[in-house]
């Protein structure tokens, strides 16, 4: 599958110029056949190849696009994973804070009743 990936990409950097070089030569062959002088030749073969460079450069810019998009996607993905993560362990954090406070505040709960009843026995604060 990637092979013919690649030879896609080969065929699509090549057609370009070959269309280009050929379309050169069909324009100074009219432009002899036709009598005209070897100005507008040169400025039809100037213009041909111009296109074939722009064709390759354009097949060339969305072959290096479509790879950084997906090194960008695979890059997202694994930022979001490390994401989630810290989320699961930050609330798995607060979730055990929450349950250690609550377990010393039912520890806690008998000395402090014994320390209200002293307040009122002795009517003083403590």
């Amino acid at each position: 599958k990637q092979a013919q990936k690649h030879l896609s990409n080969l065929v699509c950097q090549v057609k370009a110029p070959l269309l280009a070089a050929m379309s050169s030569l069909a324009l100074v062959v009219a432009a002899a056949l036709a009598g005209l002088g070897p100005a507008v030749a040169v400025v039809a073969t100037a213009v041909a190849s111009s296109v074939g460079f722009a064709f390759t450069l354009n097949a060339r810019a969305t072959s290096v696009r479509s790879k950084l998009l997906e090194q960008f996607d695979m890059a997202m993905e694994q930022v979001l994973q490390a994401l989630a993560g810290a989320k699961d362990l930050l609330l798995g954090l607060s979730k055990n804070v929450l349950d250690a406070i609550d377990e010393m505040s039912e520890q806690q709960r008998p000395a402090l009743e014994k320390v209200a009843e002293l307040e009122k026995t002795l009517k003083i604060d403590v």
